[in-house]
C-alpha cells in the first residue's frame, strides 16, 4: 500500500496515526512525499478523455497582412442528428509552428497553460476557446463548424505576455526597433550572418546613418579588417526585480517529450568592454522570476574580446541554486570568420 502525503505530514502526524491503527504492525506500506515536483508534468500524468480518431493532414491557405490560416475540417466523427448540434467539441491542431521563422508573425504556441486567454483572444478572437497542448492547440468549437480561421501572433506580443505572467513588463527600446527593422530588411536572422564579418561591423560604425559609400570603398574596408526581439526594457509589475534593459530576448519551445519547459534567454552584449556586476545582478533576478514561473531561464553574456578571470567570476554570480544557466560567448565563438 502506498501512502502519499506532504513532507511535514510524513514527518509529524502520519506515523502516529498509523501506529494507532489496529494491526498496524501487519500493514505493508510505503510512504512517499508529495512535492511541487510531483506535478511538473513529468511524474504524474492524468489521463485525458478524447475520441480516438486518426490524425488527418489538411491543406490550408494563409492570407497575408496579417497572416490568417484558413482550412476546412474533415468529416467529424459524430452523430448527424440535429439534437447534438448545440454541443461543442475540441479540434486539435498540430504542426502549424513552422510558418515564416524569420518573420514577425508566428503560429507557434509555447505550452504555457496560463496563456490560454491570450492565445484565445489573438488566435481565435475568443479568450475561452483555445487550450494549449504540448504538441499544438485545441479549439473549442460547435459540432456544426465546417471550417476554421486561425490568426497569427506577433512574436514580441507573445514574449511580452510571458514576462507579464512573471510579474514584469517589457518594452522595445529605440535601438531595439532599429535592430528589428534591420533584421527585417536583411530578410531575417539568417540574412544577418554577414554582420559576423568584423569588417562589415567596422564599416557600419565608421559612417553615419545619412552617409553613403561606394561598393569599392566598402569592399576595401571589409577586406582590411531559432521567436527573438532585441533591446528591450524590463520593469517589474509584482516580480522581485529591478528595472533594467536586455540586449535581446530569445524564446525557444521544447522539442523533447520529457522536458516541456519553455526556454527564455536574456542577455548583455558588449564590444570589448567588461561585464558589470550591476548588469549581472539585474539579469540574474529576471532569470529568477522566470524560473519561479516554470520557465527554463538562461542569461547570456557576449563580447568581442576574451573574457578575463574577473569577467568570468562576475558572470558566475548570475547562477542560482546550482543551475547551469549562464552562457558566455567571446570572440573565439563570435569571430569565426576572422582569418
Amino acid at each position: 500500500m502506498a501512502l502519499w502525503a506532504r513532507p511535514e505530514e510524513l514527518r509529524d502526524t502520519l506515523p502516529a496515526e498509523i501506529a494507532t491503527t489496529p494491526n498496524s504492525k501487519k500493514l505493508d506500506y510505503l510512504m512517499r512525499a508529495v512535492t511541487p515536483d510531483t506535478w511538473n508534468g513529468r511524474n504524474v500524468k492524468p489521463s485525458r478523455f478524447h475520441i480516438e480518431t486518426p490524425l488527418k493532414s489538411i491543406l490550408g491557405t494563409i492570407a497575408d497582412d496579417p497572416p490568417v490560416l484558413s482550412f476546412q475540417l474533415p468529416d467529424p466523427p459524430f452523430f448527424p442528428e440535429i439534437e447534438f448540434h448545440h454541443q461543442n467539441a475540441v479540434v486539435r491542431l498540430s504542426n502549424i509552428s513552422h510558418y515564416a521563422p524569420d518573420g514577425e508573425d508566428t503560429f507557434e504556441t509555447p505550452c504555457v497553460a496560463e496563456l490560454n486567454p491570450f492565445y484565445g483572444a489573438k488566435l481565435y478572437y475568443s479568450s475561452r476557446a483555445v487550450r494549449v497542448e504540448p504538441e499544438g492547440i485545441g479549439i473549442i468549437t460547435s459540432l456544426t463548424t465546417s471550417n476554421l480561421h486561425i490568426h497569427s501572433l506577433l512574436k514580441h506580443h507573445l514574449i511580452f505576455e510571458i514576462f507579464k505572467l512573471c510579474g514584469m513588463t517589457l518594452e522595445l527600446s529605440q535601438p531595439g526597433r532599429i535592430a528589428s527593422r534591420l533584421i527585417h530588411q536583411m530578410g531575417g536572422i539568417q540574412g544577418c550572418r554577414v554582420f559576423k564579418i568584423p569588417g562589415v561591423r567596422d564599416l557600419i560604425e565608421s559612417v553615419g546613418p545619412q552617409e553613403v559609400f561606394t561598393r569599392t570603398n566598402a569592399i576595401c574596408r571589409i577586406h582590411n579588417n531559432g521567436m527573438f526581439i532585441t533591446n528591450a526594457k524590463i520593469d517589474p509589475i509584482n516580480a522581485a526585480i529591478e528595472p533594467c534593459e536586455t540586449d535581446f530576448v530569445f524564446l525557444h519551445s521544447p522539442t523533447k517529450w520529457w522536458d516541456r519547459r519553455v526556454a527564455v534567454a536574456v542577455g548583455e552584449c558588449k564590444t570589448r568592454g567588461g561585464i558589470s556586476e550591476d548588469d549581472v545582478r539585474k539579469l540574474g533576478r529576471v532569470a529568477d522570476a522566470l524560473d519561479e514561473r516554470g520557465f527554463k531561464a538562461f542569461v547570456l553574456f557576449a563580447k568581442l574580446a576574451p573574457f578575463t578571470l574577473e569577467d568570468v567570476e562576475i558572470c558566475r554570480k548570475a547562477q542560482n541554486r546550482g543551475k547551469n544557466r549562464v552562457i558566455i560567448l567571446s570572440d573565439r565563438e563570435l569571430e569565426c570568420y576572422r582569418k
